[in-house]
């Protein structure tokens, strides 16, 4: 079958160039944020760094206790910094956040790089965490299961999480599901005496 080229008109080809880009450049921005928001979420986080820590019990989608073998006192508390997941009260999202840390550290070794300055009155530590080579806080975040708290942020993970946090929102996921989302913060909702 013999290909046969076509002469086309000026103004068939100017109509048709009009249509497509009047249908082009409205969603230009969209294409243009998502792209970004791709670029910024294949960044790597920091490298690992700090000590091996294993967890005894988890709190929450934030908080554990970490196993210290040998000792009579109380054991440290790891929160995850510069995040703020949802009140274990919060249905569905709290609970929803502390399943998936189980599930991120279940089986993994963790290693925490403590950020916050040692308070004696206080078993409190709060760090950036890894399991393997995976940075939790910001994977909590990209989830959907907790959002940043930028007073608290690290200026070495500050970016980093705030991507994260915007690709998820973009995305609709965990507390930022159009259809159900979170709409009050934890500390919002103790406030109010929901927690209690």
């Amino acid at each position: 079958m013999a290909c046969r080229l076509t002469k086309i008109s000026p103004q068939i080809g100017k109509l048709q160039y009009g249509k497509l880009r009047s249908h082009i450049i409205p969603l230009l921005p969209a294409v243009l944020l998502i792209g970004t928001l791709s670029l910024g979420s294949c960044q790597a986080a920091p490298p690992v760094s700090g000590q091996p820590v294993a967890i005894a019990t988890i709190w929450d989608g934030q908080t554990f206790e970490v196993l210290q073998a040998g000792t009579s006192g109380l054991a440290p508390v790891i929160k995850l910094a510069g995040i703020e997941v949802p009140d274990s009260k919060q249905q569905p999202w709290g609970p929803a956040a502390r399943q998936a840390l189980r599930d991120l550290t279940r089986d993994r070794i963790i290693t925490a790089r403590i950020v916050s300055d040692p308070n004696p009155d206080s078993r409190i530590r709060w760090a950036y965490v890894w399991a393997g080579e995976q940075l939790l806080n910001q994977a909590m975040v990209a989830a959907g299961h907790a959002y940043i708290n930028p007073d608290f942020a690290h200026p070495d993970y500050a970016d980093l999480l705030q991507r994260s946090q915007d690709q998820a929102r973009v995305m609709g996921y965990g507390i930022w599901n159009p259809d159900q989302p979170l709409r009050q913060t934890a500390a919002d909702f103790r406030r109010q005496g929901r927690g209690s």
